[in-house]
């Protein structure tokens, strides 16, 4: 899901110039696309998240509209009151993608874990949560939240997650989609977890 995120960020920010992308030292592997094809409008501000935010509210009070990349609960949790007084506060257009949202990066430790970021940000004045299940949504989404002007946060996996969709989805902002339909029980289900609610669907449906 990142790879595919970053790739439509780079060819976003190749159409708008406006676009700046700060990463607080992580992405190798990842980001490498983007600041190769884009390297003005890439910076890694190093290990300072709290920084980074400041840096992308001053960025977008500039005119720029800044993208945050980092592991979930650091460009969420460690900067929280950057993000809440200098981004949100201000409606600006500053969007975080933080990458390994639940326990994705379980063998890290609790510092690594992102059990918290969706309540916590889904607080914040201004400001749209997006947890997508798939590519897919994860594809569809970003331009949305860049479209917006607006703070935003995406909340993606770790890596590998299977495609749920199919081609040509209608995929938007704020709405639900169905993905089965029964007459018995609901499930609900937001992020990669969808996966797991879909195969449960089905066993009930037997």
């Amino acid at each position: 899901m990142r790879t595919e995120t970053i790739d439509v960020l780079t060819d976003y920010a190749r159409a708008n110039p406006d676009v700046i992308l700060l990463t607080a030292d992580l992405g190798y592997s990842v980001l490498e696309r983007f600041a190769d094809a884009l390297p003005a409008q890439y910076a890694n501000v190093g290990v300072c998240e709290q920084a980074m935010a400041g840096i992308a509210a001053g960025l977008a009070l500039s005119g720029r509209r800044v993208v945050l990349y980092s592991i979930v609960n650091f460009p969420t949790l460690r900067c929280l009151e950057q993000l809440r007084n200098d981004v949100c506060y201000h409606n600006l257009p500053v969007t975080v993608i933080a990458v390994g949202g639940g326990l994705a990066y379980g063998a890290q430790g609790y510092t690594h874990h992102g059990v918290e970021d969706l309540g916590i940000m889904s607080m914040l004045p201004n400001i749209v949560v997006a947890c997508p299940a798939d590519p897919h949504e994860a594809m569809a989404l970003l331009p949305q939240l860049l479209e917006r002007r607006r703070p935003g946060y995406l909340r993606l996996g770790r890596a590998g997650e299977p495609v749920l969709h199919p081609a040509g989805a209608e995929i938007a902002l704020g709405r639900a989609l169905w993905m089965r339909r029964g007459t018995d029980i609901a499930l609900l289900a937001t992020g990669p977890i969808l996966g797991r609610a879909l195969r449960a669907a089905d066993k009930l449906a037997t």
